[in-house]
């Protein structure tokens, strides 16, 4: 280093200075990329992790599938003009619930959804249920029948969503 002239050492210094402040900006700005990534892509899973006690670090879908129930063979009530006669669909749908109690609930009863959505549901023209718009409508009034069934019931929970399998004409 001694026989190294000033201007030497000066400008060796200056460029490790430059080069390690640079990669120290580029650890930052990635370490904030990638956090911001995974809060767009699992925003709620990310909450429900960091509510989770010290004790158990579960993440966000543990025991999911317990809340999820399969619902088959609910007829719904639809107008043909034609003839003016009265034929049905059937419908295969997922209900998700807040928690397992109410989709255990709703499996031993079961007869009281399929009353419910039989007895409530108005008729629609066929092709309307095959449509985006139909299918919003239809899960929405479904969501809210059964919801209105959960508090008739005095049962704590709500319905979440409703994922359709199929619709068939009959």
């Amino acid at each position: 280093y001694i026989t190294l002239k000033p201007t030497t050492i000066l400008s060796l210094f200056t460029g490790i200075s430059i080069s390690t402040l640079i990669g120290i900006n580029v650890y930052y700005a990635s370490k904030k990329i990638v956090d911001e990534t995974k809060k767009i892509n699992n925003p709620e899973q990310v909450d429900e992790v960091q509510k989770a006690t010290d004790v158990s670090k579960r993440p966000g879908y543990y025991k999911n599938d317990q809340k999820h129930l399969f619902i088959s063979n609910v007829t719904m009530p639809v107008y043909v003009e034609d003839n003016g006669a009265v034929k049905s669909l059937r419908i295969d749908f997922t209900i998700e619930t807040s928690n397992r109690y109410i989709r255990e609930y709703l499996y031993k009863n079961d007869h009281l959804v399929k009353d419910r959505l039989n007895s409530t549901i108005e008729p629609v023209l066929p092709s309307f249920p095959l449509t985006k718009e139909g299918k919003l409508i239809i899960r929405e009034k479904i969501q809210k029948e059964l919801d209105v069934l959960l508090k008739k019931q005095k049962a704590q929970g709500t319905i979440k969503q409703i994922f359709f399998h199929s619709i068939v004409a009959g």
